[in-house]
């Protein structure tokens, strides 16, 4: 099908097969059915229900997972993946909140 393209007087062209003065116009949108919201609700569900399951595999391991005690323990790993200087820090900070802490509860000495 040929278009036909003519110039109006500002010398924009305009399409005369298009039958609207909004070039490209989108036809009006009738909104969902009722079918498709429920399918789309049913989709999302079972999205749902796959996400959550992937979640709960990876982690299970992690279920029974002691955080202070034995060699597999969080505590375990993480001081010992320190070396002496992050000993150091890591004890010179707490020990600073610490002292903090308890020179507020401690009873001022009378002079």
């Amino acid at each position: 099908m040929a278009t036909n393209t003519n110039t109006n007087n500002s010398g924009q062209a305009n399409n005369s097969t298009m039958g609207s003065s909004v070039p490209f116009a989108a036809p009006k949108w009738e909104g969902l059915t009722m079918e498709q919201l429920h399918y789309y609700m049913a989709l999302n569900a079972a999205r749902r229900e796959v996400a959550l399951f992937k979640l709960n595999t990876a982690l299970e391991q992690y279920r029974h997972f002691e955080i202070i005690g034995k060699k597999n323990s969080l505590t375990h790993r993480i001081l010992g993946s320190l070396n002496l200087l992050d000993y150091g820090m890591l004890l010179f900070t707490t020990g600073k909140k610490v002292y903090n802490i308890v020179r507020r509860f401690r009873p001022r000495r009378s002079r």
